[in-house]
């Protein structure tokens, strides 16, 4: 493998982890802002929706890199 290439296969990777990263982090903050909103509704907003109370919390308490 020549320098050149070797080195291009470096940039190609360590920018693909960079994106991959980046991805990971969005996902956090969305979860993250999606459970803040759960933790605000209110009983009729979650029956609303389709869940009961005891749903919201359990989705609204879990950490924002857990699935």
């Amino acid at each position: 493998m020549s320098i050149l290439t070797h080195n291009h296969y470096k940039e190609f990777w360590a920018e693909k982890s960079l994106l991959a990263s980046l991805a990971v982090v969005s996902e956090w903050r969305k979860r993250a802002r999606a459970r803040e909103e759960l933790s605000h509704l209110t009983e009729r907003d979650a029956r609303d929706i389709g869940l009961t109370a005891a749903q919201v919390e359990f989705e609204a308490s879990k950490p924002f890199w857990q699935a």
